[in-house]
């Protein structure tokens, strides 16, 4: 049971530290975001205005001017949106780690430098790691069959030794009380036995369970 806890200690703090590296991963991912989409929004403006400048020149229809407004219009609405995610994972690391709210985050790690290919090539050729749950399971096992064992064991008879020894004195007058004479010794010896027969099923029923 002892070890089961020290088990359930290191999951415990397995699940911490997991939980602040995802959050901390989720800041990098939605940076990464902003900078894609503002890059495609970009792309898009110059597009805009390239079309905009071939319309007024008679040489672009104004439906492409439109065309390529609404797909500003939703890159636009990207970029704030991966804005409003970024600020949000920000407020979740910050809970994870034990923060308070009002306290701001400065994120100086990229997606790229906090993921290199060196080090990506190597975590794949790392021989994998024992995971502690594998540990919990185990030993729940191992406890649940001890108290199978437990349970089966009580359709067994029980056997129980009983020994008793005393020595009573007594008299008329309080300087006869101990004299050896007024003295006797009294002794038990014996065996009880305790055979099953019917519980109503319940012990039947506990092991099922088990």
């Amino acid at each position: 049971m002892t070890q089961l806890t020290n088990f359930d200690l290191v999951k415990a703090e397995n699940d911490v530290i997991e939980n602040v590296k995802k959050a901390y991963f989720g800041v990098l991912v939605n940076q990464e975001r902003i900078r894609l989409s503002e890059s495609n929004l970009a792309r898009v403006d110059s597009l805009l205005k390239e079309a905009k400048a071939l319309n007024e020149a008679g040489f672009a229809e104004k439906i492409e001017v439109s065309r390529i407004q609404v797909q500003r219009n939703n890159t636009y609405s990207q970029v704030e949106r991966s804005r409003t995610a970024w600020e949000i994972s920000k407020e979740i690391l910050k809970i994870q780690m034990g923060m308070p709210l009002t306290v701001d985050v400065l994120i100086t790690e990229t997606l790229e430098e906090l993921n290199s290919s060196e080090e990506i090539n190597q975590l794949l050729l790392r021989e994998g790691e024992g995971r502690v749950e594998l540990d919990q399971l185990k030993t729940t096992i191992e406890l649940q069959q001890l108290d199978i064992r437990n349970n089966t064991s009580q359709y067994m008879p029980t056997i129980d030794f009983v020994g008793n020894i005393r020595r009573s004195g007594a008299g008329n007058e309080l300087n006869t009380v101990f004299n050896k004479q007024n003295w006797f010794t009294s002794s038990l010896l014996g065996l009880s036995m305790n055979i099953p027969i019917f519980d109503g099923f319940s012990k039947s029923a506990r092991i099922q369970k088990k």
